[in-house]
């Protein structure tokens, strides 16, 4: 089978309250070898005032691990070194080996400390969502000089083409699939990464406000000014626009496989894997996606997930060409 260039990241935060549906998708990529990535949700869970009970969390991975194909990550306190330490040492002690948080706080020099303690050279780094880019890159650079053997992933770090010019071995996008939600057209150019502009503008200022690239996606998808409806840029998924912007984040993906890079893509539900599967399907070698045809064959894939959720797994990791352009 053909794999995917992006891996998935799912949130304990979320997943713990749909465990049914979340293990039949783990299990079906997993065994497809679809990377798999796991986040405990510390940050979701602290901007919602939902805190993460660490017992639960552990409770939770065990007998899941063989699934977790990219592995888990550790269960850190946002702007607390000591708490963050102290979940890292009591997950040890119960027989886990997490993927530690070098979280914004701790000095360089901690790099080793955290790997000797998991026994591993994964680390994740924080700050890639507010830190200025500059500065994030030269982090990433300091714990390569500080520990050459460690896979290093990027927190939240996909802006604009950094992420394939910083040491980095993954790094995960959270909100590569809200842009629909605030009328985004987004395209992907290895030049500047995924870019996305908001349609009002194309709408008020016309066709003529795109760049080349951003023409030629739009045109090639079927689309023009003069047949452009509301159905097509929809703040919803499956409409052009939202698949649109998902073509996007899989070219980023693979351009970051092309450079021995990975990107995980955040996941709420499982079925949100419905629009990778018709995006993929639908996808045009430059960009975009044709329509409707996408949104037919988003439609259909919702169909056999709320029908047979096993088939729809069985389809979406055998059947489907990942490598198609």
């Amino acid at each position: 089978m053909n794999r995917p260039a992006a891996g998935i990241l799912f949130s304990y935060h979320f997943a713990r309250t749909i465990v049914d549906r979340c293990d039949a998708m783990f299990r079906s990529l997993s065994q497809a070898g679809w990377p798999v990535l796991i986040d405990s949700g510390a940050f979701s869970a602290w901007r919602l005032n939902k805190p993460i009970d660490l017992d639960a969390y552990c409770d939770w991975v065990r007998p899941r691990r063989p699934w977790f194909t990219g592995g888990f990550i550790a269960l850190d306190v946002l702007a607390d070194r000591a708490a963050t330490m102290d979940n890292l040492n009591k997950m040890v002690d119960r027989g886990l080996s997490p993927i530690p948080v070098l979280t914004a706080d701790m000095p360089i020099e901690q790099v080793s400390q955290l790997a000797e303690l998991t026994g591993n050279d994964d680390l994740c780094v924080a700050g890639g969502v507010n830190w200025p880019l500059e500065p994030m890159v030269a982090r990433f650079r300091l714990v390569e000089l500080e520990r050459p053997a460690s896979r290093v992933h990027g927190l939240g770090f996909t802006r604009n083409n950094w992420p394939w010019r910083a040491p980095m071995f993954s790094c995960d996008s959270s909100s590569w699939n809200t842009g629909t939600q605030f009328g985004h057209f987004a395209t992907f150019e290895p030049v500047n990464g995924v870019h996305a502009i908001p349609w009002t503008k194309v709408r008020e200022r016309g066709f003529r406000m795109l760049t080349p690239h951003q023409l030629r996606v739009v045109q090639s998808s079927g689309i023009n000014a003069s047949n452009v409806n509301d159905k097509m840029v929809s703040r919803t998924h499956g409409s052009w626009l939202n698949l649109c912007g998902v073509v996007a984040w899989l070219q980023f993906a693979e351009h970051l496989a092309e450079r021995g890079r990975r990107c995980y893509l955040a996941t709420v539900e499982p079925q949100v894997l419905t629009m990778l599967g018709a995006a993929q399907l639908t996808r045009l070698p430059g960009g975009g996606c044709r329509y409707p045809d996408c949104t037919i064959e988003y439609l259909r894939l919702r169909r056999v997930y709320k029908q047979d959720p096993s088939s729809f797994w069985r389809y979406l990791t055998n059947d489907i060409d990942w490598t198609k352009r």
